[in-house]
């Protein structure tokens, strides 16, 4: 008997992108809070207060994009609003189950300007969330046949992680990315504030 290619075990790690899964991700308020965070500008709704973000680090290098070092630490969103016991929230759409924590954000600035006529700056950052669409053992204790979970999933899950760990069927990595852009204000000439 022979397997067809789409049966044979992927060994190469591949990435996943979907609109829609995009479109999603942009709109929950776990990843708008992220997106504001990590810039935590003066006119940010959200900041995350004494912490070095990308405004904070622009702020130190007097505005000057080129001699900023990359900023670190931004920590990682994830898709858990909701109960997973009532199957609310991301534990009804999927996201819950299929992404629940981000394991890795890269934020890349794409275009800046400073207009210091206009005492601002005008960034563009696009921002890669990855997830490793895969399970651990910790998933296989508590989500399949063995962790008292009484369902179908419970099989499909237990199923999936012996694809993974005893036939070397790699992950999928999936890529979330979009871009957005801002206007902050900087102080008069473009100095560093005190």
């Amino acid at each position: 008997m022979t397997l067809s290619r789409e049966f044979e075990p992927q060994r190469a790690l591949r990435f996943w992108s979907d609109t829609g899964l995009t479109a999603d991700a942009q709109a929950h308020p776990n990843i708008t809070t992220f997106v504001h965070r990590a810039l935590s500008a003066p006119n940010s709704p959200e900041r995350t207060a004494g912490q070095v973000r990308i405004h904070q680090a622009l702020e130190k290098v007097g505005w000057d994009i080129n001699a900023l070092t990359p900023v670190t630490g931004l920590g990682v969103p994830a898709f858990n609003d909701g109960s997973p016991a009532l199957h609310t929230g991301d534990f009804s759409n999927g996201l819950g189950v299929m992404i629940n924590g981000i394991q890795h954000v890269i934020v890349v600035a794409k275009e800046y300007r400073l207009d210091r006529a206009r005492s601002e700056y005008f960034i563009k950052l696009e921002y890669f969330f990855y997830d490793v669409f895969g399970l651990d053992d910790d998933d296989l204790r508590e989500y399949g046949a063995d962790g008292g979970l009484d369902s179908n999933a419970s099989q499909g899950i237990t199923a999936w992680w012996q694809l993974q760990f005893q036939h070397g069927y790699a992950p999928l990595i999936t890529r979330i990315a979009f871009e957005r852009e801002f206007r902050v204000p900087v102080p008069p000439g473009g100095g560093t504030r005190r």
